[in-house]
């Protein structure tokens, strides 16, 4: 979100301006609303910006009202809107002919393929070269 907000890498965030900040000078009427804590104002994601809200998981649902409301608040002035949706992020439970695609099935004896699972498989067990 830092690189994609100020074109550069994102431990440059302090020292670049960022795309917010240059559009709300000149002008524009820049708002984030976002569920993800990472992108929190904890994290100074709203440097630049007008406005910028952070509800925690907000679903889908709540980011497009808001977002819907920001843009009828400003008719009349170039809106930046930054949103970003927690709906897409984990749990996902992909469709059973998506599930192998790319990864190839899942090794036989592990619960799930999530990290929290593959950190505790020993370097000498059999099954890690299918699971790298």
């Amino acid at each position: 979100a830092r690189a994609a907000l100020s074109g550069a890498q994102p431990e440059a965030w302090y020292d670049v301006p960022n795309l917010p900040a240059r559009l709300a000078a000149a002008g524009w009427h820049t708002e984030g609303f976002v569920g993800n804590g990472y992108l929190s104002p904890t994290f100074d994601m709203h440097r630049g910006f007008s406005a910028y809200r952070y509800a925690h998981l907000a679903p889908a649902t709540k980011v497009v009202d808001h977002a819907l409301e920001t843009l009828a608040a400003w008719p009349d002035r170039d809106v930046l809107l930054y949103l970003q949706f927690m709906d897409a992020h984990l749990p996902y439970d992909e469709p059973p002919r998506y599930r192998d695609l790319f990864a190839g099935p899942k090794p036989d004896g592990l619960a799930s393929v999530a990290r929290a699972e593959i950190v505790k498989i020993p370097a000498d067990d059999p099954r890690l070269p299918a699971v790298r």
